[in-house]
């Protein structure tokens, strides 16, 4: 496969990013109504009753409309998590075995060839060096 087409992995992190997400917007939400719900409760000489329990009724009805997606959203990842999770991560898994066994197998060729010629470098070394002690010998002797 290409590495620009992303892998079944990557698409279900991608895919737990977005539900965290929302999950995380959805929480602000209920939060936002629950204390929206606080300051309406309070007790006010003055308030007027009915409009009172109409923005009552409202952020009750927004916070359960809230409950209801995070439901959802804990469903879908449950899905998710249930239906791709253990054969995304391990074909990911093989894939990027796959890659490092290649990587290790080139990198061992470059090794054996560098051995090599060393190996070759340093053969030249010896005769060059006993050749060169040979004829030290001779001209001392000679």
């Amino acid at each position: 496969r290409g590495m620009d087409e992303p892998t079944k992995g990557t698409q279900v992190h991608r895919l737990q990013m977005a539900l965290a997400k929302r999950v995380d917007e959805e929480t602000e939400r209920f939060i936002e109504n629950f204390g929206s719900l606080i300051k309406v409760s309070k007790i006010n000489e003055k308030s007027e009753l009915y409009r009172d329990n109409f923005q009552i009724n409202s952020n009750v009805e927004n916070m359960i409309n809230s409950g209801e997606s995070l439901l959802q959203i804990a469903f879908d990842l449950k899905q998710t998590l249930l239906l791709s999770d253990f054969r995304s991560i391990h074909d990911e898994v093989k894939f990027q075995d796959k890659i490092l066994r290649e990587k290790k197998d080139s990198i061992d060729s470059t090794i054996n060839n560098i051995s090599r010629q060393i190996d070759e470098a340093l053969l030249e070394l010896e005769a060059e060096y006993y050749s060169s002690r040979a004829l030290l010998k001779t001209i001392k002797d000679g």
